[in-house]
């Protein structure tokens, strides 16, 4: 019981802070994660922003650059006030290897940075 009681007894910003979980390659504790597979193992990885960024070549269906990636989901720490980065309709998924994946670099960059500025 004084456990729970102590628990309750935390500021929001404090439960918040106790509800981070860390990055696979960074272990860096943030509130926004990238579930995400980024080698041949075929492991799911939990990815902050900037590790993300380099395992997906900072677009969300990946590219020729990173042919193991391949996005999983967000995990988001509801206590927190976290924003998460949309990418509109101009993002689209790539269907064969010929194809060229669209996105707004500018718009991608601007939410996934208002996304990890607290982290």
């Amino acid at each position: 019981k004084a456990e729970r009681r102590a628990r309750r007894a935390l500021s929001p910003q404090e439960k918040a802070e106790a509800k981070r979980k860390a990055c696979s390659l960074c272990e860096k504790r943030v509130d926004l994660l990238v579930r995400c597979r980024i080698d041949t193992s075929g492991k799911w990885h939990m990815l902050c922003g900037r590790c993300w960024k380099d395992a997906s070549g900072g677009v969300p269906d990946g590219d020729a650059e990173h042919p193991h990636y391949c996005y999983g989901g967000l995990w988001k720490n509801r206590s927190a006030q976290v924003v998460t980065p949309k990418f509109g309709a101009k993002a689209s998924t790539r269907l064969s290897q010929n194809e060229e994946t669209t996105l707004d670099l500018d718009e991608a960059q601007q939410a996934l940075d208002a996304a990890y500025k607290g982290g």
